[in-house]
């Protein structure tokens, strides 16, 4: 496939949420205010998958079809769209057949494929009261090469919360989507791994093989059949079995938008009333071989209450009479990881549109759309987060508490860039080795370690970043704290550890020296230095501040000052007295102070500081 390389402006208001966009979520402007939230939470989890995402607000379907199209154009020409997601009302372009299947007469569907395809040409030939009187200028009944071919760049998938009124309204429906998005997303979605397949094998009979139990990695003890030629395709199977819980569901049954011919049939009445009749759907995934039960021009149509209802995220259909062929193409896509997005793509490119596509096929396939993200993939791999920073740790301080007769001091930690390491890392994880009888712990466990590896305590039951902000650990008051700490957070899911910088519990700095004046051989002169307790708990007791002395002739310890009890974050200044001997030499001298502290590792908790200069007379 050819890119275009024509620069299209358009005056639209844009918010990039990566520099280079890789998948488009379009969002109708007079909805978005309602669900705002919802999709900048779907947009942080992308992000934070490594996946580059571009949101637009400026649409609503009162724009053109063509404005739309030709944007989308431009962000795959210069920033490499993959996909996009149209969430609420957009402009929809329709598609006009003379004769449908060479024996159902003119027909008009809404056509999605306009928004794949963009370097084809979509031709509107056809003039008003053309082909008996039938045909309608405005609505294309063409489609060719173009300037490159008929082949797809991009997918499409919709959200249309207006179009399935009978789940709520728009904002509800687009918001209970997105928080079950999320479940799936993080790993929480604890549906087993079944497929159903239910439908008219008399009719079709590779019905089962369709299916694609194989390709999709379901096992026979993992595949439920209900077939015609059984007697068993009915409506109470197709609800019992929805209602079991399904991670995949076929369906092959005449059908309209709103209704399965199935043995006693199905509507969409019955649909929406399941949850008193029994209880909702549990089923998450559908591919609908059902004629025009995906036009989402159509209220409460059947791909948009699969896909958006109860507990569904992905239906695949058709907008028209039609479905899916070469279902082993499409499955095979799914079952090696592909997202819906991308298998729909190459399925289109691969049976569909690649080289010649004569009359039939169009008549067949050219309705197929995806309702629900399509940047979900059928089977739950976790996400590995490759660009997840290390935590950075500091230190808050610390506080007392007691429990029954024993008293403790906390120190209290923080990761300060905890925003941008994802929730995900946290969400329950049952699946994983239990903490202890907590057999919901999270995915991360956090492990805070001293400066000798030691670990002091640990984590594993946080629920979401904003919780490594109140990391803590305790140690018996008069008990001397490490003299540092990090932790350690493992990702139980794909094995890998974030570890921290480390942060000094017990440290100072000498951050003055006092000038001496009118020091002279055989008298005593203090010697002042400033300390400052940068740690997060007391200076030992046996924190000393020791004062050294550098000049002609001379070189030694002169003095110490204890620095004991020192409150963290606190200064105060320390002395000693020196007696110059008598028998020194006049001349310029220097003094150095540092606190140390014998039982300490490292012994030197502040380091020398800087000498101060000052000079010794000698009568």
């Amino acid at each position: 496939m050819k890119k275009l390389n024509i620069f299209i402006f358009l005056c639209i208001l844009i918010t990039a949420s990566q520099a280079f966009a890789r998948i488009g979520i379009f969002v109708n402007k007079d909805l978005y205010p309602q669900v705002q939230d919802s999709v900048q939470q779907y947009i942080a989890e992308l992000n934070m998958r490594g996946h580059q995402t571009w949101l637009n607000t400026s649409y609503n379907e009162t724009h053109s079809t063509n404005s739309l199209r030709n944007y989308l154009k431009m962000l795959y020409n210069y920033y490499n769209l993959e996909g996009a997601i149209f969430i609420g009302d957009l402009p929809i372009a329709e598609y006009e057949i003379k004769d449908d299947f060479n024996k159902y007469g003119y027909r008009t569907f809404p056509i999605d494929l306009y928004y794949m395809d963009l370097d084809g040409a979509w031709l509107d030939e056809a003039l008003d009261g053309d082909w008996g009187g039938r045909a309608q200028t405005g609505i294309f009944d063409g489609h060719a090469d173009g300037y490159g071919d008929r082949e797809v760049e991009i997918w499409i998938s919709r959200i249309t919360g207006a179009a399935v009124p009978g789940l709520g309204s728009e904002d509800k429906v687009v918001i209970d989507y997105f928080d079950r998005l999320k479940i799936w997303m993080d790993g929480n979605d604890t549906i087993d791994h079944h497929l159903l397949i239910l439908g008219n094998d008399s009719e079709w009979p590779s019905t089962e093989t369709w299916g694609g139990a194989g390709v999709l990695g379901f096992g026979v003890t993992e595949t439920g059949t209900y077939f015609r030629s059984d007697g068993d395709d009915t409506d109470i199977n197709w609800m019992n079995a929805l209602r079991a819980g399904q991670k995949y569901a076929l369906i092959t049954e005449h059908s309209g938008p709103t209704h399965h011919n199935m043995l006693y049939g199905f509507s969409n009445n019955e649909y929406l009333n399941m949850p008193l009749t029994g209880g909702v759907s549990n089923t998450r995934f559908y591919n609908l071989f059902a004629c025009s039960n995906s036009r989402y021009t159509v209220p409460n149509f059947f791909g948009g209450l699969y896909a958006l209802g109860h507990n569904g995220l992905v239906s695949i259909g058709s907008t028209k009479t039609g479905a899916m062929l070469d279902f082993n193409t499409y499955n095979t896509r799914l079952g090696l990881g592909d997202t819906y997005g991308e298998a729909f793509k190459h399925w289109l490119n691969t049976y569909v549109l690649a080289g010649s596509v004569p009359d039939w096929k169009v008549s067949w396939h050219y309705g197929m759309t995806l309702a629900g993200a399509g940047t979900l993939a059928l089977n739950y791999e976790p996400e590995c987060f490759p660009n997840i920073p290390d935590p950075v740790l500091t230190l808050e301080g610390s506080e007392t508490y007691t429990i029954g007769a024993n008293t403790f001091i906390r120190y209290k930690l923080d990761v300060t860039n905890s925003s941008l390491i994802p929730d995900a890392l946290f969400a329950a994880s049952p699946h994983l080795p239990a903490c202890g009888l907590n057999n919901n712990s999270s995915r991360t466990w956090v492990d805070i370690y001293d400066n000798n590896n030691k670990r002091l305590y640990g984590f594993c039951n946080l629920s979401a970043s904003a919780n490594l902000n109140d990391l803590w650990f305790a140690v018996p008051k008069g008990t001397r704290p490490p003299e540092s700490v990090y932790i350690v957070m493992d990702d139980r899911e794909c094995g890998v550890t974030y570890t921290s910088n480390s942060v000094k519990i017990q440290s100072a700095s000498i951050t003055s020296l006092w000038g001496v004046y009118n020091a002279q051989c055989g008298r005593s002169s203090r010697l002042w230095a400033k300390v400052k307790n940068t740690g997060g708990a007391v200076l030992p007791p046996d924190a000393t501040v020791w004062f050294y002395v550098s000049g002609p002739q001379f070189k030694g310890y002169v003095g110490s000052s204890s620095a004991s009890g020192l409150y963290a974050g606190g200064s105060r200044w320390y002395f000693t007295d020196w007696s110059i001997p008598s028998d020194a030499l006049a001349g310029t001298y220097n003094y150095w102070a540092m606190v140390w502290s014998p039982s300490s590792n490292p012994k030197n908790i502040a380091p020398w500081s800087k000498p101060k200069t000052f000079t010794v007379t000698c009568e």
